[in-house]
């Protein structure tokens, strides 16, 4: 399960993608896997990317909202990019434990 995060406060927007683990709940900030940065195109030598939350304009939000969006609907690309998690996953990179609520 994927979450496309978008908040704004004083004028500035908070961008990220989290995912959960079906099997085990755990979650994970993906903003900064590769296929992502790619993918969404931000531009590597911009330091504000490198954070797994990306402070960006209104315009910037709107627009990567609607590129993680289109990705992460798309099978295909959702197999390959879940390959790539259960790297990550098998390296101990997803540590928290999302809440449930019944």
């Amino acid at each position: 399960m994927y979450n496309i995060i978008s908040l704004s406060k004083r004028d500035k927007y908070y961008f990220s993608i989290e995912a959960t683990y079906k099997i085990n709940h755990r979650t994970s900030t993906i903003t900064t896997v590769n296929p992502i940065l790619s993918e969404l195109q931000v531009p590597e030598s911009e330091k504000r990317f490198e954070e797994s939350v990306w402070v960006v304009t209104k315009k910037e939000s709107e627009h990567l909202m609607k590129m993680a969006k289109e990705l992460l609907s798309h099978r295909s690309y959702l197999k390959y990019f879940e390959r790539i998690l259960d790297e990550d996953r098998k390296l101990g990179e997803w540590e928290n434990i999302a809440k449930i609520s019944v």
